[in-house]
């Protein structure tokens, strides 16, 4: 196979080549003779024609071919992402072009070089591998979930303590989860404060008929309208903060939430620790298809957001908190400013943790095993407004940040899976690492152990939900922000 070397002109348009000079610069290597075919060079062939044979007409053919073979060189190169180019757009003599590659007709640029060099999706995929690496090992064990509650050590004394429930349009709900709190086998002095924010269904009434005799005395009031600047949950806690008085704690929880009868129990003996903000994220229900697949998805995100581990350590300033039950001492949040230091903040349990933690107090989030929300998501459409509601508030409402985590879930998440469908052993090696950090979260909620093989599906479900609360407002319950 016969190979030619040459330098080639500035000028690349043959029109603008005087063809007999430049045959002189052509040096052939093997005593292959070029064939013409009616008067001209041989399509096939990557030959300017040796000077033994050179005629004006058929030098022109010679120049012709060359040129036509360059820049077929130069926009097949173009493709290429990675490559040693030794002389071929810099005119030197280094570089050897085979018959099949430099063809006029042929589809690609090879070189004969020694030198490997890797296509993108190899780099990508390992770079994916890399990332899950990192999530798994370094990121505060995020995926695991043995943070929990301590046991139980009963306190010499038990502290006074007001739980506050906010409820708007949750006359439902409140027959299942309101009975639990009513039946708290606390041994020290304690109160439910239900504040009704507002509701349209009754809740207030089907709060005071759900009284029990021997359980904890239950207060039901109402703020009446936030006024500007506060958000209509957190105008309703601090109307029951101030009506809890001056007690020693306060536990926070959502209508929906169920506790078992020593919930609060177990909270306040854990808040003798020393800490200041107590949290625990709820079970939340899994009853239906698409509850299964989203929910333990969610929880999975939110501990890798905000790591469990980094929250309860003093070595990181990362802070947050589980809306659904949050217990706090009244004086930790008193230095934090009170509820009105985050009166307008729509992601709330996440805002009140860092003003407790600015403010020098010790916060813990955990897992939970006695608390649990029975609010319902039967369908893709009602979990789609629990994300959207909030997901572009968690973003600060940036076009930025909003696009640098659409970019990021697509490289994490789904690139690992894309990848493995084309045969990259790193791609197929990182979607395995993904799901094996799902195992714990799906051994929480009690689903098959392969689930974290859709963890990319739901990924991309969570993307669009992202990009749907970039064009909506925050709105709960007939209330926007």
């Amino acid at each position: 196979m016969g190979t030619c070397n040459w330098s080639w002109p500035d000028v690349l348009d043959p029109l603008e080549v005087d063809p007999v000079s430049l045959v002189d610069d052509v040096s052939p290597v093997d005593d292959d003779p070029v064939p013409l075919v009616d008067g001209e060079a041989a399509a096939v062939s990557p030959y300017p024609m040796p000077p033994a044979a050179a005629t004006p007409s058929t030098a022109a053919a010679a120049v012709t071919n060359a040129v036509r073979c360059r820049t077929r060189a130069r926009s097949s190169c173009r493709l290429l992402m990675f490559g040693s180019m030794p002389g071929v757009l810099s005119g030197g003599g280094n570089t050897s072009l085979s018959r099949e590659s430099m063809s006029p007709l042929g589809a690609t640029c090879q070189f004969a070089s020694s030198h490997y060099t890797p296509r993108m999706s190899t780099v990508l995929a390992w770079a994916t591998l890399a990332v899950w690496a990192g999530l798994a090992l370094g990121h505060s064990w995020f995926w695991r979930t043995d943070q929990r509650l301590p046991p139980l050590v009963r306190p010499d004394n038990w502290p006074s303590v007001a739980i506050v429930v906010p409820a708007r349009d949750e006359a439902e709900l409140l027959p299942e989860t309101l009975p639990t709190l009513l039946r708290q086998t606390y041994p020290g002095d304690a109160r439910i404060i239900l504040v009704d924010d507002g509701s349209s269904d009754g809740t207030a009434e089907v709060a005071r008929s759900l009284t029990v005799p021997s359980g904890l005395p239950l207060t039901v009031t109402s703020p009446g309208e936030p006024p500007d600047g506060w958000t209509g949950k957190l105008w309703a806690v601090a109307h029951g903060v101030r009506e809890a008085g001056d007690v020693d704690f306060l536990l926070l929880t959502d209508a929906d939430i169920s506790h078992a009868p020593d919930s609060l129990e177990t909270l306040i003996a854990a808040s003798t620790s020393g800490w200041d903000l107590v949290s625990q994220m709820a079970i939340l229900r899994t009853a239906t298809f698409w509850e299964r697949l989203i929910v333990p998805a969610f929880v999975y995100f939110f501990a890798m957001l905000y790591p469990f581990r980094r929250v309860n350590s003093a070595r990181w300033r990362t802070a947050a908190a589980a809306g659904g039950c949050v217990l706090v001492r009244r004086s930790a949040l008193e230095r934090a400013g009170g509820i009105a230091a985050i009166r307008g903040a729509v992601i709330d349990d996440v805002a009140l943790a860092r003003a407790v933690a600015v403010a020098g107090g010790q916060i813990w989030l955990g897992y939970a095993s006695k608390v649990r929300s029975v609010r319902p998501y039967p369908r893709l459409a009602d979990l789609w407004q629990m994300v959207a509601r909030s997901a572009y508030t968690q973003l600060r409402h940036s076009p930025l940040l909003l696009a640098g985590t659409v970019v990021g879930m697509i490289a994490v998440f789904l690139a690992p899976p894309a990848l493995a469908l084309t045969g990259s052993w790193q791609a197929a090696a990182a979607w395995l690492l993904m799901a094996l950090t799902f195992v714990p979260v799906a051994r929480y909620y009690r689903q098959p152990l392969v689930a974290g093989l859709l963890l990319p599906f739901t990924a991309a479900l969570y993307t669009l939900m992202t990009l749907d609360s970039a064009r909506r407002r925050t709105g709960w319950k007939g209330r926007t922000y």
